[in-house]
């Protein structure tokens, strides 16, 4: 869901709340901060997003160890190499090996699988620009195995009582595209 309003009206309260209340289903949050260069990186997100998803799901974490190469036994110089790699990937190979990929290896699940990510508009630069808005509308946009779903919420006031309360117990099933 893509909620939309003014500052101060509770946007980000909403978003922790949903990550709070729907642990089953919220697997994942980030919540970006205009003050932190480091909260506004994609890089910094993807990795964060990939780290908790490793944390709460078994299967991701299996896959994602596969995709970078390391086991339990890797020696740390490995391990320290993989994270190098890591370091000079785009966005875009990032996203597609620390998520795509490992999500591609999951077994089925009954339950939709929730990311929260908050205050996207606060990662936007002087200039104007916002390296993770862009990267969403563009390469991960193309990336078909993954879902993108996004609803304008105008009114954060019935938001949580009625398009999150479809959303969370399935009622929503139908992919809504975003402009």
């Amino acid at each position: 869901f893509w909620i939309k309003a003014g500052p101060g009206v509770g946007k980000s309260a909403i978003a922790a709340n949903l990550a709070h209340r729907f642990r089953d289903s919220v697997m994942a949050s980030w919540f970006c901060e205009a003050r932190s260069a480091e909260l506004a990186r994609t890089d910094q997100i993807l990795k964060s997003i990939s780290f908790q998803l490793a944390l709460r799901l078994p299967d991701f974490r299996v896959q994602l160890l596969s995709q970078l190469g390391v086991t339990a036994n890797t020696p740390d110089d490995l391990c320290e190499q993989a994270c190098k790699e890591l370091a000079g990937k785009s966005p875009a190979d990032l996203f597609r090996t620390l998520l795509a990929a490992p999500f591609a290896g999951l077994i089925w699940r009954e339950h939709k699988l929730v990311i929260v990510v908050d205050a996207l508009d606060e990662a936007t630069d002087e200039q104007g620009n916002n390296r993770i808005t862009d990267f969403i509308a563009s390469d991960l946009a193309s990336e078909r195995r993954m879902l993108l779903r996004l609803e304008s919420v105008e009114d954060t006031s019935t938001a949580a009582k009625d398009g999150f309360s479809l959303f969370f117990s399935g009622a929503a099933d139908t992919p809504v595209g975003h402009d």
